[in-house]
């Protein structure tokens, strides 16, 4: 009797594993198209031996698992070289992550979506952000890309900061984080202009004391920001003294007569007249509000709905009537003097529309006036269309980012989520909860098969791409958006 009980046993395991053997676990690599380019990655899916998916669907329908509308603009930035990614590392990318961590999910029921359900954001933020202070800090200072030993210039610094800050809001009484963010603000100093015209500006680069080259009006708008946050965290008037005054300097840059045949705007560095840029005037239509906010000067509010309104009038790029543009309510890069003739640089970046849209709400909430609030909701939608598209990841409804997988792309959408957020507080539609749900879904699954072995999550949000002179502006807006997405899922944008 045992010995035929035996012999069942065996017959059933056998059984089990030929069946299991119908299966095959495979990576499908999908290079960049027109049509998908910057959805390239590598992805685990499981096929059956006649190469249909196990829902049925073959794999000439759905190479990823995916599927996307036609909603999607694939446009890669200027500036910016697109590269195709290939994986390199083991099944799920994860080579550093404890049994703790998560994994990549099976398919399962609709309403249990493991990109919504995720809720490792800060832990992976930490261990992206850390690896970051051991590889970037050396003698005082930042170095901008692992492998060099020169000093960081001023914006990838401020990037590396803004992440460290959002990390204190995820993890307020986290003192090593709150030490880590005080170092992180004395060491601007090391950036500071030395001049005596009243201003605080802040030079792009660093001699290790004191700064030295160009004056940026835009890298000073980001650091403006970050004092004010640093005020709102409770760290001191100083801070708050210190925005208004590079606040000042900033709007020094104001145009007085009409420089490049347009009347108004700031131009973007200092000491040049060539150019007026969107990533100058939008953050500082949003830092304005945001002193105003809190010293009731109502300079600042004249300044914000200045600076907003010459944004939305000459960088908005206007709705035709009866024609329907994918561009529609986003705004331009920029107009330049270039080769002497006038030159609009109509490219349209996640960043320049996230700022408007947060400087809308933010003088919507100031002011009541609806329309700032029309203008954010209508550009919202906008950047939903432009930089991704609705896709399946396993059956599962996702987005994936069309942008290219350059660094700089990753900390511009992070001002994208940022906006998102300011969106949602204000009016908390299905509509806006979709929107923070696109990054929801797109860092939950980076985190899950796009971790490299040193921590860092992938620029590109989509698969490992190894870099040994990652950028301190991927990593460190990658890290950003980690921590405020590590906020919102434990409901701090709800309160």
């Amino acid at each position: 009797m045992m010995k035929r009980l035996l012999a069942a046993l065996l017959a059933i395991a056998m059984l089990g594993l030929s069946l299991t053997g119908c299966y095959t676990t495979r990576r499908v690599d999908q290079t960049s198209s027109e049509d998908t380019a910057d959805l390239s990655s590598s992805e685990i899916i499981t096929v059956s031996d006649d190469g249909s998916d196990e829902d049925g669907t073959s794999d000439s329908e759905n190479s990823l698992g995916e599927t996307s509308d036609t909603s999607g603009d694939n446009t890669t930035s200027h500036r910016q070289t697109t590269s195709t990614t290939t994986s390199t590392t083991t099944s799920g990318g994860n080579n550093n992550i404890t049994s703790s961590d998560p994994k990549p999910d099976p398919p399962g029921p609709v309403n249990s979506n493991p990109y919504l359900t995720f809720d490792k954001f800060y832990s992976y933020g930490a261990r992206h952000i850390e690896r970051a202070a051991q590889d970037y800090w050396k003698n005082g200072y930042m170095i901008e890309r692992i492998g060099e030993s020169s000093r960081s210039t001023l914006w990838p610094y401020t990037i590396y900061v803004e992440a460290v800050g959002e990390r204190l809001d995820a993890d307020p009484n986290n003192q090593a984080v709150r030490n880590e963010y005080i170092k992180c603000l004395n060491t601007f100093e090391i950036y500071r202009h030395q001049r005596n015209d009243g201003y605080l500006a802040y030079s792009s680069a660093t001699t290790g004391s004191r700064g030295t080259g160009d004056r940026y009006y835009d890298d000073n708008a980001w650091v403006c920001i970050e004092f004010i946050h640093a005020y709102q965290r409770g760290f001191g008037q100083q801070w708050l003294e210190k925005a208004e005054g590079v606040a000042a300097f900033c709007y020094s840059g104001w145009d007085t007569g009409n420089a490049l045949g347009i009347p108004g705007g700031i131009f973007w560095m200092e000491g040049s007249k060539n150019e007026k840029n969107a990533c100058i005037n939008a953050p500082m239509a949003y830092a304005y509000a945001l002193l105003y906010e809190i010293t009731k000067k109502s300079d600042y509010l004249d300044k914000a709905k200045q600076i907003y309104d010459w944004t939305k009038k000459y960088m908005m790029n206007p709705p035709v009537e009866g024609q329907q543009d994918k561009d529609d309510y986003l705004y331009y890069d920029r107009v330049e003097l270039k080769n002497g003739q006038i030159n609009w640089d109509r490219t349209a970046r996640a960043y320049n529309v996230g700022n408007m849209i947060s400087a809308g709400v933010k003088l919507y909430k100031l002011t009541g006036n609806k329309q700032y609030l029309t203008d954010a909701q209508l550009s919202a939608a906008a950047a939903y269309k432009r930089f991704g598209m609705e896709i399946k990841r396993n059956g599962y409804d996702c987005y994936g980012f069309t942008t290219s997988d350059a660094p700089m792309d990753t900390w511009f959408n992070s001002n994208l989520l940022k906006a998102y957020l300011e969106l949602y507080r204000v009016d908390k539609s299905a509509t806006n909860k979709k929107y923070v749900q696109s990054f929801q879904t797109a860092l939950a699954h980076a985190c899950m098969v796009a971790q490299d072995e040193r921590g860092y999550v992938a620029h590109n949000w989509k698969a490992i791409k190894e870099d040994n002179n990652a950028d301190m502006r991927g990593v460190g807006g990658t890290a950003r958006v980690l921590f405020m997405l590590a906020k919102w899922v434990k409901g701090y944008y709800d309160k």
